[in-house]
Protein backbone atom coordinates (compact mmCIF):
# COMPACT_ATOMS: atom_id res chain seq x y z
CA UNK A 1 0.00 0.00 0.00
CA UNK A 2 1.51 3.60 -0.73
CA UNK A 3 2.24 6.19 1.31
CA UNK A 4 -0.31 9.34 1.94
CA UNK A 5 1.94 11.93 0.15
CA UNK A 6 1.00 15.58 1.64
CA UNK A 7 0.61 16.52 -2.80
CA UNK A 8 -2.58 14.68 -2.00
CA UNK A 9 -4.49 16.99 -0.40
CA UNK A 10 -4.42 19.33 -3.15
CA UNK A 11 -6.08 16.79 -5.64
CA UNK A 12 -8.90 15.75 -3.09
CA UNK A 13 -9.08 20.08 -2.57
CA UNK A 14 -8.76 20.10 -6.47
CA UNK A 15 -12.18 17.63 -6.51
CA UNK A 16 -13.69 19.69 -3.53
CA UNK A 17 -13.77 22.86 -5.28
CA UNK A 18 -15.02 21.92 -8.39
CA UNK A 19 -17.79 20.70 -6.74
CA UNK A 20 -18.45 23.69 -4.48
CA UNK A 21 -18.16 25.83 -7.75
CA UNK A 22 -21.55 24.29 -8.65
CA UNK A 23 -22.97 24.53 -5.49
CA UNK A 24 -22.58 28.26 -4.87
CA UNK A 25 -25.38 30.67 -6.49
CA UNK A 26 -24.01 32.05 -9.69
CA UNK A 27 -25.10 35.56 -8.68
CA UNK A 28 -22.42 35.64 -5.47
CA UNK A 29 -19.53 36.88 -6.20
CA UNK A 30 -16.03 37.47 -4.36
CA UNK A 31 -15.27 40.97 -4.27
CA UNK A 32 -12.05 42.47 -3.95
CA UNK A 33 -11.90 46.49 -2.98
CA UNK A 34 -8.45 48.35 -4.32
CA UNK A 35 -8.66 51.70 -3.17
CA UNK A 36 -11.56 53.47 -5.36
CA UNK A 37 -11.50 49.64 -8.01
CA UNK A 38 -13.43 46.61 -7.63
CA UNK A 39 -12.99 43.62 -8.86
CA UNK A 40 -16.38 41.11 -8.88
CA UNK A 41 -15.28 37.75 -9.89
CA UNK A 42 -18.26 35.52 -9.63
CA UNK A 43 -18.06 32.50 -6.86
CA UNK A 44 -18.32 29.96 -9.26
CA UNK A 45 -15.44 31.25 -11.06
CA UNK A 46 -12.97 32.22 -7.81
CA UNK A 47 -14.12 28.14 -6.87
CA UNK A 48 -12.17 27.04 -10.42
CA UNK A 49 -9.63 29.13 -10.57
CA UNK A 50 -8.96 27.77 -7.24
CA UNK A 51 -9.74 24.33 -7.94
CA UNK A 52 -6.87 25.00 -11.14
CA UNK A 53 -4.56 26.49 -8.84
CA UNK A 54 -4.41 23.19 -6.29
CA UNK A 55 -4.56 20.83 -9.40
CA UNK A 56 -1.78 22.51 -11.36
CA UNK A 57 0.27 22.13 -8.21
CA UNK A 58 -0.66 18.84 -7.48
CA UNK A 59 0.70 17.22 -10.84
CA UNK A 60 3.34 19.04 -10.69
CA UNK A 61 4.24 17.12 -7.29
CA UNK A 62 3.11 14.23 -8.57
CA UNK A 63 4.96 14.29 -11.91
CA UNK A 64 8.15 15.09 -9.72
CA UNK A 65 7.50 12.05 -7.58
CA UNK A 66 7.17 10.00 -10.21
CA UNK A 67 10.75 11.28 -11.42
CA UNK A 68 12.01 10.35 -8.33
CA UNK A 69 12.75 13.90 -7.77
CA UNK A 70 13.32 14.46 -4.12
CA UNK A 71 11.85 17.96 -2.95
CA UNK A 72 12.62 19.46 0.29
CA UNK A 73 9.80 18.00 2.56
CA UNK A 74 9.68 20.60 4.93
CA UNK A 75 9.57 23.34 2.26
CA UNK A 76 7.01 21.33 0.39
CA UNK A 77 4.58 20.94 3.51
CA UNK A 78 5.14 24.43 4.41
CA UNK A 79 3.82 25.20 0.49
CA UNK A 80 0.63 23.06 0.53
CA UNK A 81 -0.93 23.45 3.89
CA UNK A 82 -0.57 27.26 3.42
CA UNK A 83 -1.82 27.78 0.55
CA UNK A 84 -4.59 25.58 1.51
CA UNK A 85 -5.61 27.57 4.33
CA UNK A 86 -5.01 30.44 2.87
CA UNK A 87 -7.41 29.79 0.25
CA UNK A 88 -10.18 29.17 3.33
CA UNK A 89 -9.10 32.44 4.91
CA UNK A 90 -9.94 34.10 1.11
CA UNK A 91 -13.03 32.35 0.88
CA UNK A 92 -13.93 32.97 4.69
CA UNK A 93 -12.78 36.69 4.77
CA UNK A 94 -14.85 37.05 1.21
CA UNK A 95 -17.77 36.08 3.28
CA UNK A 96 -17.78 37.80 6.04
CA UNK A 97 -17.03 40.90 3.90
CA UNK A 98 -19.98 40.37 1.84
CA UNK A 99 -21.88 39.47 5.42
CA UNK A 100 -21.23 43.14 6.08
CA UNK A 101 -21.51 44.83 3.47
CA UNK A 102 -25.32 43.45 3.47
CA UNK A 103 -26.38 43.99 7.29
CA UNK A 104 -25.02 47.02 8.20
CA UNK A 105 -26.00 50.72 8.63
CA UNK A 106 -24.24 53.47 6.77
CA UNK A 107 -23.33 55.32 9.83
CA UNK A 108 -21.99 52.15 11.64
CA UNK A 109 -19.72 51.64 8.46
CA UNK A 110 -16.92 53.49 9.32
CA UNK A 111 -16.84 51.07 13.10
CA UNK A 112 -16.71 47.93 11.19
CA UNK A 113 -13.29 46.05 10.48
CA UNK A 114 -12.17 46.01 6.94
CA UNK A 115 -11.90 42.68 5.05
CA UNK A 116 -10.47 43.45 1.93
CA UNK A 117 -7.48 43.99 3.78
CA UNK A 118 -6.95 40.48 4.72
CA UNK A 119 -8.31 39.67 1.38
CA UNK A 120 -5.54 41.26 -0.50
CA UNK A 121 -2.98 39.98 2.02
CA UNK A 122 -4.16 36.49 1.62
CA UNK A 123 -4.18 37.19 -2.42
CA UNK A 124 -0.57 38.68 -1.85
CA UNK A 125 0.84 35.44 -0.15
CA UNK A 126 -1.08 32.79 -2.10
CA UNK A 127 0.84 33.79 -5.32
CA UNK A 128 3.90 34.26 -3.47
CA UNK A 129 3.44 30.90 -2.49
CA UNK A 130 3.63 29.16 -6.13
CA UNK A 131 6.76 31.42 -6.67
CA UNK A 132 8.67 29.41 -2.99
CA UNK A 133 7.27 26.12 -4.72
CA UNK A 134 9.31 27.35 -7.70
CA UNK A 135 12.28 28.07 -5.63
CA UNK A 136 11.96 24.86 -3.66
CA UNK A 137 11.77 22.75 -7.03
CA UNK A 138 15.46 24.32 -8.04
CA UNK A 139 16.65 24.10 -4.75
CA UNK A 140 16.43 20.67 -4.81
CA UNK A 141 17.85 20.35 -8.18
CA UNK A 142 20.88 22.39 -7.72
CA UNK A 143 21.40 20.31 -4.41
CA UNK A 144 20.72 16.32 -6.18
CA UNK A 145 23.61 18.18 -8.98
CA UNK A 146 25.90 18.77 -6.42
CA UNK A 147 25.51 15.40 -4.68
CA UNK A 148 26.29 13.91 -7.92
CA UNK A 149 28.99 15.63 -8.86
CA UNK A 150 30.22 15.12 -5.49
CA UNK A 151 30.30 11.05 -5.68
Amino acid sequence: MKKFKTYFLLLISTLVFFILSFCVSKEASFTLNIKDTYYVIPEPDFYIGSSILTFISGLIYFILDMANVKLISILSKIHIYTTLILIVALIFFNYKNNLDFKSVKFEDFMSQIDYNFYIIISLILVFSLQFFFLINIFVAQIKNLRNIAAK
